[in-house]
Parts: C-alpha cells; sequence; structure tokens
C-alpha cells in the first residue's frame, strides 16, 4: 500500500513539472574582450572613451594607444593581442573604419568619377 501511494504521488509530481524552454547561450567572449577585461577594465571605464579630448581619432590611432598602454603596464602582448583588444574596443565603442574598408571606400569613389 504504502509503495503505491508513493508510486502515486511521485507519478502525480512527475506530471506537474514542466519542461523548461531553453535559454540562449550567452556568446563567447571575444580574445580581446578578454583581454581587456583582464587588463584594461580596471582603470579604463566605458567612460573614459567617451572623454572629449580622446586620443584614439582611427583605426590606426586605436591600435596604436592599445600598444601603447600595454607598453605602460609591461603586458608584452603580441600584435595579434593588440589588433584583438583594438578591433573589440572598435566593435563596442568607436566604429572606426578598418584598413580594408578604407581601401574599398576610395575604390568606390575612384569607380564614381
Amino acid at each position: 500500500m504504502r509503495i503505491a501511494v508513493l508510486a502515486g504521488l511521485l507519478v502525480g509530481a512527475a506530471g506537474g513539472v514542466q519542461a523548461q524552454p531553453k535559454s540562449t547561450p550567452a556568446p563567447t567572449p571575444s580574445r580581446g574582450q578578454l583581454l581587456y577585461a583582464a587588463h584594461c577594465i580596471e582603470c579604463h571605464t566605458a567612460q573614459m572613451h567617451w572623454r572629449a579630448d580622446r586620443q584614439a581619432t582611427d583605426w590606426e590611432t586605436l591600435r596604436a594607444q592599445v600598444r601603447r598602454w600595454q607598453g605602460t603596464a609591461g603586458l608584452g602582448w603580441s600584435d595579434t593581442d593588440i589588433d584583438d583588444v583594438a578591433r573589440h574596443l572598435n566593435d563596442t565603442i568607436y566604429r572606426y573604419a578598418l584598413p580594408q574598408q578604407q581601401a574599398s571606400r576610395a575604390d568606390a569613389r575612384r569607380r564614381e568619377r
């Protein structure tokens, strides 16, 4: 009798459980985002990037600033690391044209003439 009651409770409880919808997993952070979060965000909040006298004015100066500050911090990043962090900042904050985009636009302007 006890077993029948317990079995009934289990079946009833299981019937009341609804499947939970699958949640979308968070996107995997880029290497640039991880490096920035680990080494830069402590001092460089988003507000730092929006100041009026920003030092980065295009893609090349953005890369130069990342190179400068990783050197100042003694991080020893490779060119790939510097590019990854600069790309992360460009994708999320600055939106400067990348060299290949600049070349494509220049080609398009020449063809229009």
